[in-house]
């Protein structure tokens, strides 16, 4: 895999499933990986994950912060900026499970938090970041999303408004690729999906074709070094695509 011992690399999220894979798969790089967290509880979590995984921590930097509100955004940029004085790449992994029944019978509460804590979320990072990463002669900002975004589906009534809130994130990344393009920003931004069930840390006992989360987290890497995609939805689909973009050779293939 790509040596990154020199990359700053921020990912949001890095606390929660998917996210303790991509941070995994960083660290495996060299890269100096911050995450941040509103709990220390999730954060003290992930170290002791990864040190069971033999995966070393001494790059790992976590901060307790909520990077999915303007003053909390804004708090851990001016720490991340005072203690580093830069960032190379962004991953963000944000939101959560919320299953719902009828969509029509969704509380407002739970309208606002859904869309808050993924869209919104979101919005709140990259608005944040972007004019750091901007800063930075190449720099990636990888939006992680689910499947119902790119491809218009719903997998099961009890993930609706999930999928309201993917969409939204899905057209969120083309605007701010546009964006960078039309401003002459020099941030490659993308959307990074697993078109398959992932092994987290907390679903291990799974069907063995599935996608460790880890691997899918190596496709992020990919990303933040190959300067040829930018405003592109890239789908994982299996391990072998994991390979193939590890061993950087064959074709991207996007949703």
């Amino acid at each position: 895999m790509t040596d990154q011992t020199d990359s700053i690399v921020l990912v949001a999220g890095g606390a929660g499933e998917v996210g303790a894979g991509i941070a995994r798969a960083f660290l495996e790089t060299g890269a100096t990986v911050i995450v941040p967290s509103r709990s220390s509880d999730h954060l003290d979590d992930l170290h002791g994950h990864l040190e069971s995984s033999g995966v070393a921590t001494d790059q790992l930097t976590p901060l307790v912060g909520n990077i999915g509100q303007i003053d909390g955004a804004k708090q851990l940029r001016d720490t991340i900026l005072e203690q580093f004085g830069y960032v190379d790449t962004v991953v963000a992994s944000l939101g959560g499970p919320q299953p719902i029944d009828r969509l029509i019978d969704v509380p407002l509460e739970i309208w606002d938090q859904v869309i808050d804590n993924f869209m919104t979320a979101q919005f709140v990072a990259a608005r944040t970041f972007l004019p750091i990463l901007a800063e930075r002669v190449d720099s990636t900002y990888t939006l992680v999303n689910g499947l119902s975004g790119p491809t218009g589906t719903i997998a099961a009534p009890a993930a609706s408004l999930m999928a309201v809130a993917s969409a939204g994130e899905h057209m969120l990344m083309h605007a701010l690729a546009k964006d960078a393009t039309e401003y002459g920003a020099s941030v490659r931004i993308n959307e990074l999906v697993p078109l398959t069930p992932l092994i987290t840390r907390s679903k291990t006992d799974t069907d063995p074709e599935w996608l460790p989360a880890e691997a899918f987290g190596s496709v992020a890497v990919a990303l933040a070094t190959d300067s040829d995609h930018h405003g592109e939805t890239i789908g994982v689909y299996s391990r072998t695509d994991v390979r193939r973009w590890e061993e950087g050779s064959g074709e991207w293939t996007p949703v």
